[in-house]
This record gives C-alpha cells, sequence and structure tokens, in this order.
C-alpha cells in the first residue's frame, strides 16, 4: 500500500511541477493566438472601412490605353466603392446623375498575390473602362 500511496504522490508533485505547467500554458495560449488569427481571417473584413490611398491602374477597353495612378479610395465592407479623381470629380458605386455603370470593387487576392479589386465602369455611350485598385495604405496621403 506504501508502494501505491508514493506513486500516487509522485503523479500529483509532477502536474503541480512549474516547467509542466508553463508548457501547458505556452502551448494553450499559442493554440488560442492560432484560433483568433483564424477566426479573424474567415470572419472579419481584410480592410478597415474608409479612405485608402492606392495605386489605381486603369485600361480603356476600346482603345488599350493604361495609366497607373496614386488616387484615395472608400472601402466599405471589403469592397471599392468609390475613387476620387483630384480635380475630376470620381466614380462610385450606387446611383449617379452621370449615366454610367460601376460594377465589381470586390478586394481579393488576385494571381500575383495582390490584394486587389477590378471596376469596371460603363459609361451612357457603351465605353468600358477597367480600374484595378490596390490599396496600399489607410487614410489619406
Amino acid at each position: 500500500m506504501s508502494d501505491t500511496n508514493s506513486k500516487f504522490t509522485k503523479v500529483i508533485s509532477s502536474i503541480g511541477d512549474a516547467p509542466i505547467v508553463s508548457k501547458l500554458k505556452v502551448k494553450h495560449l499559442v493554440l488560442i493566438g492560432l484560433l483568433v488569427v483564424a477566426y479573424s481571417l474567415f470572419t472579419g473584413n481584410e480592410y478597415s472601412d474608409g479612405v485608402w490611398y492606392a495605386s489605381v491602374y486603369y485600361t480603356n477597353l476600346q482603345t488599350g490605353e493604361k495609366s497607373k495612378y496614386g488616387l484615395s479610395v472608400r472601402i466599405k465592407n471589403d469592397h471599392v466603392v468609390l475613387i476620387s479623381f483630384p480635380k475630376a470629380g470620381s466614380i462610385h458605386s450606387g446611383p449617379n446623375n452621370s449615366g454610367y455603370t460601376y460594377s465589381g470593387g470586390k478586394l481579393k487576392k488576385n494571381q500575383g498575390g495582390l490584394p486587389g479589386a477590378e471596376v469596371i465602369l460603363t459609361n451612357a455611350g457603351g465605353s468600358r473602362f477597367r480600374y484595378f485598385v490596390v490599396p496600399t495604405y489607410f487614410g489619406y496621403k
């Protein structure tokens, strides 16, 4: 009986041993951290809502003309909903009085791994323009 009692005492003392407890705490903290990151990746928005500075790659789909601009864009729920042009107004999703149709805008990773959004603008005359928007930082430049 004393042999069984000493085995029980060894098990209890090893459970309360500080190195074992801290290893368990570290493992639990790492696991909790990974779960938080996974949760935010699968449920949260990738981008904060608000104004972002972005690289905007423009293509006129009729003529093939291409340009690159640094512009302010508004992001809402991981969608580019407005592209601002200094001195020339803006284009935006939703109703407008200019006769254009704004489509797309969902931010996602492209084949090159860059997060970006494709916006297609079709004007009243049927001409189409492509804007590929790559947000670079939150706030104005």
